[in-house]
């Protein structure tokens, strides 16, 4: 408590005054949604939705005020097509930029032109993963995942001209996510206000990213882990860290991997073994039991850590237990909620089409700046719908095996489920490991030209 306290007291003294941000959480027929996690991400503030869907926390004061946050904006993308909204005027301006912001096509029209839909940018498969979209009124930021295109950001035009091309877009960004949701952010570009969330139900016929489907969040604030521990090199050391987090709507449960047994690097920055993509593709996978508190099996199956499939643009996806090197052996399909892996992530959610090598690291795994968000760790994961625990609720996960073909050891090791290993020594594999809370990194809005960046 005294920690706390103290760290309070030094954020106090830097900002000079802490205010409240409040709103309410709906879903898309207007009915409250209680629950709801409500992050800040630059300071990881969070607060969860009353029955009423309201909440409120506390943000940072800022100098200069803005608009409040518009939760739709002036356009929708549907069909393969920028769709403006009724009573548009004035121009529009479209922008095109790939992972690392380089602008790859741009377009200007009039909202007339556009009332019959505009059509999206032609690229590459994978190359396009984000658009900049300026009416009259708006900017908007779109990210392409999994073959559709979702907002991420929004403020208004005057805002932007007011604050000047080098000036701070917001404060913070804050997401709202509950399971069975997709993850809506919103700008926070004032130190008070109202901000409202409609969220839409989450529908993938694939993996989705843990910010997506909101299971990092629910990782993040209800997570316990537990160590299983193997051979690996003639000595007993952990192999399997596998997370469980109960919240009131779903049990979420996250494997990783000690990059030891095996990791996502392969081709020619392959660390410490020869490894390649297509071995990743081929029957990586593994298989747990989920029990509820009676002991009964509530899921039993394989997950697929990554498989070629059109399903996806850019031809491989994590199908979970329903495909590739998934199946379920023992539970309802219906109480499976979403599902994903760290190398679907790696492809789908931040655009990294890396099919012969993977990006450069180091034994600490240490970021390759050119791929900042490649995560080296293979995890897996599965959310299920918390009424499928019955009333004694959730019991226990286990893993049964894993396959990697191959690992860097042992191809098959038994595992025991024993205490942590002594956290950030050498004897912790997963000292490097840093869950990616933030979102792929998006071209601000005043700090991109409007002639692009070529």
């Amino acid at each position: 408590m005294i920690k706390i306290m103290f760290l309070c007291c030094i954020l106090i003294w830097n900002i000079q005054s802490q205010i409240t941000i409040s709103g309410n959480v709906k879903d898309k027929s207007g009915n409250a949604l209680k629950d709801v996690i409500l992050t800040l991400e630059r300071y990881t503030t969070t607060t969860l939705t009353d029955a009423t869907g309201n909440y409120s926390l506390y943000a940072l004061s800022v100098n200069k005020k803005a608009p409040a946050a518009k939760a739709i904006s002036d356009f929708s993308i549907k069909n393969g097509k920028i769709i403006p909204e009724a009573g548009l005027t004035g121009t529009i301006s479209i922008e095109a930029f790939n992972i690392n912001g380089v602008r790859i096509h741009t377009n200007t029209l009039t909202s007339k032109e556009g009332l019959s839909g505009i059509p999206l940018p032609k690229s590459n498969p994978g190359s396009m993963t984000i658009l900049r979209i300026k009416s009259n009124k708006f900017i908007s930021i779109w990210k392409q995942s999994c073959g559709q295109y979702n907002l991420v950001y929004m403020t208004p035009v005057s805002y932007s001209s007011s604050i000047g091309r080098n000036a701070a877009m917001s404060i913070d960004t804050l997401r709202a996510t509950k399971a069975g949701y997709k993850a809506v952010r919103l700008p926070v570009n004032t130190a008070s206000g109202i901000i409202n969330f409609i969220l839409d139900s989450l529908k993938s016929e694939i993996g989705s990213n843990p910010i997506d489907d909101g299971s990092a969040d629910r990782i993040a604030k209800y997570g316990v882990n537990q160590y299983f521990w193997g051979d690996l090199e003639g000595k007993d050391k952990p192999i399997v860290m596998i997370t469980h987090a109960v919240s009131a709507d779903a049990v979420d449960i996250q494997v990783v991997f000690n990059p030891w047994f095996f990791d996502l690097t392969y081709g020619t920055n392959a660390l410490g073994w020869k490894h390649t993509y297509e071995q990743l593709v081929k029957s990586d996978h593994v298989a747990i039991d989920i029990q509820n508190g009676n002991k009964e099996i509530v899921f039993s199956g394989k997950l697929d850590l990554i498989t070629a499939s059109a399903k996806s643009p850019s031809g491989y996806a994590c199908l979970g237990p329903f495909g590739g090197d998934g199946a379920i052996s023992t539970g309802n399909p219906a109480d499976i909620i979403s599902y994903g892996s760290s190398l679907d992530d790696n492809i789908n959610y931040y655009g990294y089409h890396l099919f012969k090598n993977s990006p450069k690291t180091d034994t600490m795994y240490t970021p390759d700046p050119l791929y900042p968000n490649w995560q080296f760790y293979p995890i897996y994961r599965i959310s299920l719908k918390k009424s499928a625990f019955g009333q004694s609720g959730y019991g226990s996960v286990q893993m049964s095996y894993c396959h990697a073909s191959p690992s860097k050891d042992k191809e098959t090791v038994n595992v025991t489920e024993k205490l942590p290993p002594l956290t950030g020594t050498p004897q912790d594999p997963f000292r490097y490991y840093t869950p990616n809370l933030t979102v792929v990194k998006i071209p601000p809005v005043d700090t991109i030209p409007y002639g692009g960046v070529d």
